[in-house]
């Protein structure tokens, strides 16, 4: 196609400039004209052919895994809407308690993650999943991954999941208050290789209750 569309767009070049030029100064303005043109919408046939690829959706159901590497299956088994997150700052034996800000709801979204590789995988490319509100509001997580030490205690810190080694942990949102209240699909996309993994939490008519006994520890 870009080759086409060059022989086309020299084939204007090459037009005769006295069919379209009366004297020297403009058959050379003409040229000139002609010219930039043409490199112009070359430059702009180039920037087309070298974009790369739309990302491709890929829906999953809740607790159906996705491949996050090369051998690492995570999968999002559960959320809940949360009044408060209590978790152990990393090498503290004091928690610490996270509140949405005034007029957002958090939510969290609990995990699992399995590394069948023989190398570390790094947890911060979780971080970079995106959950979508409604037509227009999207998000990401709060910047660490919250990994379960025990039955409903979490800590921060956790950098990579060792080789032939699994780990579960919640990942923490904040969305406007109203999609406590209201029936907006909320969903959950986590990028991989050009392809969005992405999880429907809530269609448009469902409504979950808030989950205030889970949140606190």
């Amino acid at each position: 196609m870009l080759k086409k569309s060059f022989a086309i767009l020299m084939a204007c070049l090459l037009l005769p400039v006295a069919a379209l030029a009366e004297t020297d100064a403009e058959r050379i303005a003409d040229l000139e004209a002609r010219v930039q043109a043409l490199e112009e919408a070359v430059a702009a046939l180039q920037g087309n052919a070298e974009a790369e690829p739309e990302e491709r959706t890929e829906p999953v159901e809740l607790e159906d895994a996705f491949p996050a590497a090369q051998g690492v299956e995570a999968s999002a088994v559960s959320w809940d809407f949360l009044s408060r997150f209590s978790y152990y700052p990393s090498g503290s034996y004091f928690s610490r308690t996270l509140s949405a800000s005034n007029g957002y709801v958090l939510v969290g979204v609990y995990m699992n993650v399995e590394n069948g590789s023989d190398e570390d995988f790094m947890v911060s490319s979780l971080l970079d999943a995106r959950m979508a509100y409604g037509d227009s509001y999207t998000t990401q997580p709060e910047e660490t991954f919250f990994y379960r030490q025990s039955q409903n205690v979490y800590a921060s810190g956790l950098r990579a999941i060792g080789a032939r080694a699994s780990a579960s942990g919640c990942l923490l949102f904040a969305l406007p208050e109203e999609a406590y209240r209201d029936e907006e699909p909320i969903s959950l996309s986590f990028s991989v290789d050009g392809v969005a993994y992405t999880y429907t939490l809530r269609g448009s008519q469902m409504n979950l209750p808030l989950g205030s006994e889970e949140a606190s520890f």
